[in-house]
């Protein structure tokens, strides 16, 4: 979608500095993120495990 049609599809959103855009109305998959972390926090219990809430300074990969 150009900037215009995306202005004229979307007059909420501010697309002054947008190029183009992306609008799929089928078949595009999407989730509810604090679903999926209770789930895996749920799995994760169930299979004994401890779930640990602290501060990250730095992560290496």
């Amino acid at each position: 979608m150009t900037r215009d049609q995306l202005k004229a599809r979307f007059p909420w959103m501010n697309v002054d500095d947008v190029e183009v855009g992306c609008l799929g109305l089928e078949k595009e998959g999407w989730f509810d993120p604090w679903s999926l972390l209770n789930v895996l926090k749920t799995g994760a219990h169930q299979k004994r495990c401890s779930i640990y809430q602290c501060q990250s300074c730095r992560l290496s990969v």
